[in-house]
């Protein structure tokens, strides 16, 4: 049978929800997740897809009461997104397979109870870290609570997790920001972890931007260090788990799926990119052909769920390569060109079968750029602008 995007999806929508049985959704066939981020918009397409595509047992999502609601209100709030329209339609009781855990990515056990640290440890087969602190401004201290220590934690409760079969982490493809080239591997940092763990509360509060701009070693802001050393952490202290470091650029609208253009919400490049189709912005401070760097959600999202299958079936082969080109998302990156490596990526594509490479597509070098950009533009004005 020839595989094609429309039989395909005739299939995985149909009334009697059939998966597709593929190595992929196999692999996830029964299996329970965990997943941190997940009201955040990775997350929430990743959610979304994993519904959708893998036959999963249960999905367990990390929330912290905020706002005054509590985790199952604010559970209840994200599954309203029209993210989960198909859902609703073709696997509803898909719905009820999610069960929020309280927590809090900045506390010790993650602020979880014990009694949800051993359900994780009896259950967990697959986990999903995209939570993150991804404020280009924030201190130190910030980013290195959520972004480094948070997975510092998660790291350590994975070890008692008895069934575990895949660990992925979101990073970013400018973890290495201050370096021209960018391998597949984690690159050693110039202070030790423990010793910053001593120094950074106390630097933002003295507040000393040369001491600061030498820590972070050249980088632009304390999101892009703070990432590089959760990546040193799950590199040294992953010690027989499957793991795997995917490094994105700047994420932005779907192409295809769940919604062509979907958008939740007003971040940095999703500002400007609206800016720049509307007239408001008419220049912008970079070199001319150092790339506007972003990267279709949907696709980030199915390279996630096919590098854990893979990190599975390989034990250990950690995929850090960039997901698209060069940079290009605030000034710093407009000045900046940065060549990645992205061998295993393109490997990966390579490995799965057609079946698989059609429900979880990531061939970046397939995309139609100008015809993305159309759809990213008006999804920003009918999904944020309500245009």
């Amino acid at each position: 049978m020839e595989f094609t995007a429309s039989n395909l999806e005739q299939r995985l929508f149909s009334s009697n929800n059939v998966f597709a049985e593929t190595p992929i959704t196999e692999f996830y066939a029964g299996k329970s997740v965990f997943i941190t981020g997940s009201t955040g918009f990775l997350g929430t397409l990743l959610l979304g897809k994993l519904l959708t595509t893998c036959p999963i047992k249960r999905v367990y999502v990390l929330i912290k009461p905020k706002k005054g609601k509590n985790v199952s209100e604010r559970l209840t709030e994200l599954l309203k997104s029209m993210v989960f329209d198909e859902v609703r339609k073709s696997n509803i009781s898909a719905l009820e397979n999610i069960i929020p855990i309280i927590g809090d990515i900045t506390q010790a056990n993650l602020g979880m109870s014990k009694e949800y640290i051993l359900l994780l440890n009896r259950e967990i087969q697959v986990v999903f870290h995209s939570a993150a602190n991804i404020d280009m401004s924030a201190k130190l201290t910030d980013t290195i609570n959520v972004n480094t220590k948070g997975t510092a934690e998660l790291v350590r409760l994975c070890k008692g997790m008895q069934q575990l079969q895949a660990f992925v982490y979101v990073s970013t493809a400018y973890s290495n920001c201050n370096r021209n080239l960018v391998d597949e591997r984690v690159y050693e940092p110039v202070t030790s972890i423990d010793a910053v763990y001593e120094i950074y509360e106390k630097l933002d509060k003295v507040e000393n931007a040369l001491y600061l701009h030498n820590l972070i070693e050249g980088r632009p802001n304390t999101y892009t260090y703070s990432k590089s050393l959760a990546e040193k952490i799950i590199d040294s202290e992953i010690v027989g788990i499957p793991a795997v470091i995917v490094r994105p650029s700047v994420i932005v609208s779907p192409i295809k799926t769940p919604l062509p253009g979907w958008a939740a919400n007003w971040n940095s490049v999703n500002k400007v990119a609206s800016a720049i189709s509307q007239g408001v912005v008419r220049c912008y401070y970079g070199i001319y052909d150092v790339p506007f760097d972003i990267v279709p959600g949907d696709q980030v999202v199915n390279l996630l769920i096919a590098a854990a299958w893979d990190a599975h079936r390989r034990q250990m082969r950690k995929i850090t390569g960039s997901l698209v080109r060069e940079c290009g998302v605030c000034e710093y990156f407009g000045f900046n060109s940065i060549t990645f490596i992205d061998y295993n990526v393109r490997h990966l594509l390579r490995e799965m079968n057609p079946e698989d490479k059609i429900l979880f597509d990531f061939d970046f070098s397939a995309i139609d750029w100008e015809n993305f950009m159309k759809i990213y533009i008006v999804g920003l004005k009918k999904y944020i602008q309500r245009k």
